[in-house]
């Protein structure tokens, strides 16, 4: 799937969430996990400023291009912090002009305003009125838009009164709004999810599948990689799993373990034994429980 934001880009609809886990902020983990994703035929990378993980980010997505990956088949996302919401325009446009250095990329699918204000007082802030903040914010990432090197923008964890007040602006339309969403989510969040759809604001549900393991069997929109340095192959896997009673259960196939971070709901079939797969080669699922964890160390590894 590939939602169309008002924008015009087409959004791939499963993303690899780079935050909340160990091997998210080791720069050589990050490197080989993103590399695997997008050689496995993966499609999107959702970081941030606050993640610190640009540069290895950068890394992979160099060596996948490299490796014969096209440019227009890989979506960045990423997001501005809120502390950086009162430097000015000229300060922010230095920034994203930066992060395209970090990320190796000419452009940004898709910039993010990370939160509408401060959750936890962690840093010192020196804007006292975070709705002009916000919009001063806002108004710069449209400046990065009209220079090309911003696909598109939108805001997370926002609100329905702070996304109107987004929208009364008129800078630029809100392409993305990203909040939690599943369905152990409370209604607030399903009533913002409904204000997203009819306001044309495609919704990035984090934490889609907080409690279950999607096992995507190659994924309808994946890639054929034909050059050499592919790890896509064909293997035989046998699981034994012994509770109260032992069976065997073999498959032959490439699978992807994608992480729904959340662009939209995760594709793909769900297998039955996967949970049981899921705790044996991915703990980081149970440490941190932010997404599903999206590759087998195995794999990544060459093991």
């Amino acid at each position: 799937m590939f939602p169309t934001l008002p924008g015009g880009g087409q959004m791939p609809a499963n993303g690899l969430g780079m935050c909340c886990r160990p091997s998210a902020y080791d720069e050589e983990t990050v490197s080989r996990s993103v590399l695997w994703y997008l050689l496995q035929g993966g499609w999107h990378i959702d970081t941030a400023q606050v993640y610190l993980n640009h540069k290895p980010i950068g890394a992979a997505i160099a060596q996948a291009i490299e490796r014969g990956v096209p440019r227009a088949e890989i979506w960045v996302t990423t997001k501005l912090h809120k502390r950086f919401y009162d430097r000015g325009e000229e300060t922010i446009l230095g920034m994203v002009q930066e992060w395209l250095k970090e990320l190796q990329v000419e452009y940004l699918d898709l910039v993010l305003l990370h939160q509408p204000k401060p959750l936890i007082p962690l840093f010192v802030h020196k804007c006292t009125n975070w709705t002009q903040c916000t919009a001063s914010a806002w108004k710069a990432m449209a400046k990065t838009k009209t220079r090309g090197c911003v696909r598109s923008i939108g805001v997370s964890n926002f609100n329905i009164e702070q996304l109107k007040e987004i929208q009364a602006l008129g800078a630029a339309p809100i392409a993305v709004n990203q909040f939690m969403l599943n369905p152990f989510s409370p209604a607030w969040a399903f009533d913002i999810a409904s204000f997203c759809k009819e306001n044309g604001i495609a919704v990035s549900g984090a934490r889609t599948h907080t409690h279950t393991h999607t096992n995507t069997h190659a994924p309808t929109h994946a890639r054929a990689r034909a050059h050499t340095h592919t790890r896509t192959h064909a293997h035989t896997h046998t699981h034994k799993h012994t509770h109260t009673h032992t069976h065997t259960h073999t498959n032959t196939h490439t699978h992807t373990h994608i992480c729904s971070h959340g662009v939209g709901a995760a594709g793909g079939d769900h297998d039955a034994n996967a949970g049981a797969h899921s705790q044996k080669v991915l703990s980081t699922v149970i440490l941190h429980r932010k997404c599903t964890e999206a590759l087998t160390f195995e794999n990544v590894l060459g093991h």
